[in-house]
């Protein structure tokens, strides 16, 4: 399965801070914000490092082009492995997934040439500042 998940390697001292209340609703925040970052930049048309998609080959842009589709790479032609991104959480860690045994062979195959779905410089960013807007809005 494609996923990106979190772990107590990544935060070290926080787990010993937080509650199991406090850390499975941070994570459940976290997840959430993380899952809405990777579907923006699919949308933007860049990957988790911020590089813009490499373009479709000729043959598939006149393809869409030909069918009423925009040239621009977002990988949504039918938006099914957009929708299929979710997110869960414990107490312990966060997942952000891909449903779907289809959906998960469409993302390993894409992911191939356009890293859309992995721990990259703008979802760490993203995860940084997740946690910060958390523990802010909790008082900690």
């Amino acid at each position: 399965m494609t996923d990106i998940v979190s772990s107590e390697v990544l935060f070290g001292d926080l787990y010993e801070s937080l509650d199991d209340v406090q850390s499975g609703a941070m994570w459940q925040f976290v997840g959430q914000k993380i899952k809405s970052k990777v579907k923006r930049l699919m949308n933007k048309g860049v990957d988790v490092n911020g590089t813009t998609y490499k373009r479709y080959t000729g043959a598939y842009t006149r393809w869409r082009v030909k069918n009423g589709l925009k040239r621009k790479v977002n990988l949504q032609l039918t938006s099914k492995m957009w929708k299929s991104i979710q997110a869960r959480h414990t107490v312990d860690y966060f997942e952000v997934y891909i449903t779907g045994a289809k959906e998960n062979l469409k993302a390993e195959w894409n992911i191939k040439e356009r890293d859309f779905f992995s721990w990259g410089t703008e979802t760490y960013k993203e995860l940084d500042r997740a946690i910060d807007i958390y523990l802010r809005k909790v008082g900690f």
